[in-house]
C-alpha cells in the first residue's frame, strides 16, 4: 500500500483522501496511521454489527500515543454527510451531535483523523435514553492479576446465571474484561444503573477479597474494581474491535466463556493458548475475521432485569 502524503481510496460508496499514512502513531511498536486505517477498513464488517446506530465518543492522538490525546464528542460541521449523527441532550440544555458509524467509510475517515479508540453508548439513537445492553468492567487495581480478572469474570457470569441472565465476555485490549448483558428496551438509564450498582455491591459483599466497588482508587487495594458506571446516561465504554492507545496496540475482542476458562486456539497452534487481554492487536485483523462468532444471537437473548437477592452473588 502506498504511503505517500495523500492517497485516494474507494471505501464503501465513497472515495476518501487519506494523508500521512506513514506517520508512526505507536512509537514503541512502529505501527503507523496507515496500519490503523487498514485495520479499521478490514474489521468494519465485524465492528459495525456492534456499534451500528450508537452514539460514539472518539479518542484522537494527532501526534501519536507518545503525546497527549483528547476526547471528541461533537461532530464538526466539516465532517462528511456519510458520518451519522445522534443528537445528545445534556442536563445543562446543550444538544451535542455525536458521531454514529454505520458504514466502513466512517471508520476509515475517522482513523485518518487519528481516531485510535472508539467508545460507544449502551443505547441506540432511536431510543437514546433506553439502553439495550449493560456491562460490568472488571478493572484490576494495585497488584491484582490477570488470573484474578478471569476468576472474577466467571464469578460474575455464574451470579448472573443464577438470575437466568446470559452474559458475554470481551477482553478490552488493556488489562480487564467486560461482562456484557443484552437487556430488553424497557428501562431507562437510571433504572439500569441502579440495578447494576446494586448487583456490583452484592458481588463485593460476597467476595470482599476479590472485588471492590470503591469509587476512589486509593481505597481499592489489590482487588478487581467492578465498574458499573458505564451504564449511566451519556457514559461510554470501549467498543468491540476498537484499537487501544497503549503500547502493543491491543484490540478489544468479544470472546467466549470457554476461551476465558480454557484458552484460545490461534492459527498454526495445536493447543489453546491462555487468554490475555491484549492477545490481538492492530496487525491481526485477518485472524479476527476468521474467528467464529463469539456472541451469536446477542440481541435475541435480551432479558428483563431480575429481582436481586443476596444469594445471587454466590
Amino acid at each position: 500500500m502506498a504511503r505517500g502524503a495523500h492517497v485516494e481510496r474507494k471505501v464503501g460508496r465513497h472515495t476518501l483522501e487519506l494523508s500521512s499514512l506513514d506517520k508512526v502513531l505507536f512509537p514503541e511498536d512502529g505501527f503507523t496511521k496507515g496500519q490503523l486505517v487498514d485495520y479499521y477498513e478490514a474489521i468494519a464488517p465485524l465492528m459495525l454489527t456492534h456499534i451500528k446506530d450508537r452514539p460514539l465518543t472518539l479518542r484522537r492522538w494527532p501526534a501519536g500515543i507518545g503525546k497527549p490525546g483528547f476526547f471528541q464528542k461533537e461532530v464538526p460541521d466539516y465532517y462528511p454527510d456519510f458520518i451519522g449523527r445522534a443528537d445528545v441532550a445534556h442536563d445543562n440544555g446543550d444538544v451535542v451531535p455525536n458521531a454514529v458509524a454505520n458504514n466502513p467509510e466512517t471508520l476509515v475517515y475517522l482513523a485518518n483523523q487519528n481516531v485510535i479508540e472508539f467508545h460507544h453508548w449502551c443505547s441506540r439513537r432511536d431510543k437514546i435514553r433506553v439502553p439495550d445492553k449493560f456491562m460490568f468492567d472488571l478493572d484490576p487495581h494495585g497488584a491484582a492479576t490477570w488470573v484474578m480478572v478471569r476468576e472474577g469474570a466467571v464469578i460474575v457470569r455464574d451470579a448472573l446465571v443464577r438470575l437466568d441472565i446470559p452474559s458475554f465476555p470481551m477482553v478490552t485490549g488493556g488489562r480487564g474484561i467486560h461482562v456484557v448483558v443484552p437487556v430488553k428496551r424497557l428501562y431507562d438509564y437510571d433504572e439500569v444503573a441502579d440495578w447494576t450498582q446494586a448487583f456490583s455491591r452484592l458481588l463485593g459483599g460476597a467476595h470482599p477479597k476479590l472485588f471492590t466497588t470503591e469509587f476512589y482508587k486509593e481505597g481499592r487495594g489489590d482487588r478487581i474494581f467492578v465498574d458499573w458506571l458505564r451504564n449511566q446516561y451519556a457514559q461510554t465504554a470501549v467498543a468491540p474491535y476498537s484499537v487501544r492507545a497503549r503500547r502493543g496496540a491491543g484490540v478489544a475482542v468479544p470472546v467466549t466463556w470457554d476461551e476465558v476458562e480454557h484458552g484460545v486456539t490461534r492459527p498454526k497452534s495445536k493447543k489453546p493458548a491462555p487468554l490475555k487481554p491484549d492477545l490481538w492487536n492492530v496487525s491481526t485483523a485477518q485472524e479476527l475475521l476468521a474467528r467464529p462468532e463469539a456472541w451469536p444471537n446477542f440481541s435475541k437473548q435480551a432479558v428483563k432485569l431480575a429481582k436481586l437477592q443476596a444469594s445471587a452473588a454466590g
